[in-house]
Formats: structure tokens, sequence, C-alpha cells
């Protein structure tokens, strides 16, 4: 069941009515003509199932985590429905060797340990980590922002993702603040400064491997995605970069190919590693909008 909408008047709108929030959901409860609706826009929205988290310990793995922001494929004929959307895992006991963890979730609670033995959870969400993927894609800084009102770590997502500003409005309290500063403001810069990890573009390996095929090779089914830089990337291994293929032959849940790949050519037409990581950012921008399949 959906906990209950707990709505209030935030600020006064441009025609001088209220505009109202709800502070259990964190979304805009103003309907048309600065009414106060009874349910705010996020109450039917599904809690974030048991199955769809991770408690992650990223010291328990020696050889390296990394995380990701996953969003839909640029380019899909698989035979399948999956809703592989959230933040992407990996995680190995030693470097290059079996991953015990290749996974999406909604949610993961990173559990770390500082230098001095204080212990610290922080929260990565979904659209903390799709949000963090477009900005570092077009190149944009991103900070960590904290609403002056509520203190809460402020996203900028959607058309606010890609281009910076001073006037934020809180996801959480619903009232807008100024930051001392221009930029994108995203939550995982705390995580990444635990690490000491404050780069938005590390330094990565091209793959050193190429493809050539045919779609028809793979009956059920090809997925296309643009690698980009991990969010945290913890292996003494370089990350390497390309495309991501996935081609499905006889399973149409696991594919019988999963790699990166720095030449791609498909059906004799050659891929451009910028052009497909690009065109996956701007599919989750909904100012651009997906194009119809």
């Amino acid at each position: 069941m959906a906990r209950p909408c707990q709505i209030a008047p935030v600020a006064k709108r441009r025609d001088g009515k209220w505009r109202y929030w709800c502070a259990t959901h964190g979304a805009n409860a103003t309907g048309h003509g600065g009414t106060r609706l009874r349910r705010c826009e996020r109450y039917d929205e599904a809690p974030v199932e048991a199955k769809d988290m991770l408690d992650l310990e990223p010291e328990r793995y020696g050889g390296g985590v990394a995380l990701w922001g996953a969003v839909p494929a640029v380019y899909s004929t698989a035979a399948h429905d999956l809703d592989d959307i959230g933040v992407h895992v990996h995680a190995r006991r030693q470097p290059r060797k079996k991953k015990l963890i290749d996974q999406t979730f909604k949610l993961v609670r990173t559990h770390l340990t500082s230098a001095d033995g204080k212990k610290r959870s922080i929260l990565v969400r979904a659209d903390d980590a799709i949000f963090y993927m477009v900005s570092s894609i077009f190149g944009h800084a991103i900070k960590y922002v904290e609403c002056t009102h509520c203190g809460e770590a402020h996203l900028d997502k959607d058309w606010f993702a890609v281009h910076r500003h001073r006037t934020h409005l809180c996801l959480r309290c619903g009232r807008n603040f100024r930051d001392g500063e221009s930029g994108i403001g995203n939550p995982l810069m705390a995580l990444k400064a635990f690490f000491g990890d404050r780069q938005i573009n590390r330094r990565t390996v091209p793959a050193n491997r190429s493809l050539n095929v045919t779609q028809s090779q793979f009956p059920l089914g090809i997925e296309l995605w643009g690698s980009h830089d991990a969010i945290i990337w913890s292996s003494r291994v370089p990350e390497e970069s390309g495309i991501h293929f996935h081609g499905y032959t006889s399973n149409f849940i696991v594919p019988s190919v999963d790699e990166t790949f720095d030449s791609v050519s498909i059906d004799g037409i050659s891929l451009d590693n910028v052009q497909v990581r690009v065109l996956m950012a701007q599919q989750v921008l909904p100012h651009l909008g997906r194009p119809e399949q």
C-alpha cells in the first residue's frame, strides 16, 4: 500500500497562488490553476521491492567494484522485455576473475568504512546514477549540492542535468534555493569524495576487441549500448571503453555474446563509439523525446 501523502503549500507562484508539494514522496501536488491535489504525482509509483535493492560493502571485493547508470539499449531486437534500468553493479573478489555481482538494481546501499574507522552508508538511487551518466557524457562538471532549507542532497535531472544553473528546486521539500555558483548537482559526488575520486571522466583504455557480425547470427536479437565511465571504479585494472554488445542465440535472457568492443560492425555498417554513447544519453532526456520504435 502506498504511503499517505503529506501535502503542504511551499511557495507562491507567479500568479499569486500557492504551489503544493508532497513531503512523503518528494513530488509536485499542484493541479491545474493552482489547485491542491488530493494525491501527489508520485503517489501511485510502485515502491522499490527487496529484490531490486542491494546492500554493497565494497571492502569485501578485493577485485574491485564498479557502478554505472543503466538505461535502455540504443538499439534492440531482443526477444525479451527486461527492465534493466537503474544502478548496474559489478563486483569481483579478484581482478579479472568472475564477477560475483553483475546485475542492475533500483537502489544500492553502499556501506563504507573511513580511514579513521567510522561507518557510513550512502544511497545510490536509480535517478542519481542515470543522470550522473547523462551529465558526464555531455562533459558537464558535477558537484555536490544541498538544499539550504532542508539539507537534502540535491539531484539535477532531465533538462537540468545538462544545463548549469544556480537556482534549484529541492526534490524533497519542494522549495527553491540558490547555490553559490552555477553547476549541476548530483548526490553521488559524496560517494566519489569518500573514494577520493573526484574525476568525472577518468582514464579508460580501448577494449582491443573487434566485432564484425550480422544480425542473422543472433535469432533472438541483439542489444547495443555506448560504454561510459563508471561512477565508481575501484579495480586496479583500467576501465575499458567502446560499445557494449549483447547477442542472443539460444537463450533470450542470457546473451551468448556479452562484451565491450572498441570496433563494431553489424551487417556491414561500422558504428561510431561516440555517437552511440551520445544517443544513449539523449534518449534519457524527456525534453528531447525517445523516438518511437
